[in-house]
């Protein structure tokens, strides 16, 4: 977490603060403390399904994160309409009380960002696990599209994973 006793606290705050991207290593730094902290509580990567929001940015981080994750589906959520982006980003901005991302200034360099860094990595994963979710729809339609994605993903998992403990416990 991004908590002051955490020393990665001030890289994150530096970096976001500028409206710039946290760099690679401690961006997956920090993530995988977290991933180990709550494997420790509540995640069972085995059981679990982990729905990621934000990580991985950019090719470097899909690479450093590939031994780490058993990506089953990337959700691309696109925007084709500019000015419905642009609106939805200001009023998420005010809503979490971050005035500086309300600037048009800070959204134009914001989709560059992602334009040259994040847009690539969906090139990394095969064409069949990229699911496109349209992103001008409600956010409460979008949510619902993606757990639609979710639903058959997580019950093919589940039934998997049944079937590797049913054959597992055939053979003791």
């Amino acid at each position: 977490s991004l908590s002051a006793s955490n020393p990665l606290a001030q890289v994150f705050i530096e970096y976001t603060s500028r409206g710039q991207l946290v760099p690679d290593l401690p961006t997956v730094k920090l993530w995988r403390q977290y991933i180990r902290r709550e494997r420790a509580g509540r995640f069972n990567p085995k059981t679990d399904t982990l729905v990621l929001d934000g990580i991985p940015r950019n090719l470097h981080q899909a690479q450093m994160l590939a031994d780490a994750l058993d990506v089953k589906a990337v959700f691309y959520l696109h925007c084709t309409d500019f000015n419905s982006l642009v609106h939805r980003l200001q009023r998420r901005a005010l809503k979490e009380n971050r005035i500086d991302d309300a600037n048009d200034k800070v959204i134009q360099h914001r989709l560059e960002v992602y334009e040259r860094e994040t847009h690539p990595v969906l090139a990394h994963y095969p064409a069949s696990k990229i699911e496109s979710v349209d992103a001008t729809m409600s956010q409460i339609h979008v949510l619902q599209e993606i757990i639609n994605i979710l639903v058959p993903i997580k019950i093919q998992f589940d039934g998997d994973l049944e079937l590797k403990e049913k054959s597992g416990s055939a053979n003791l």
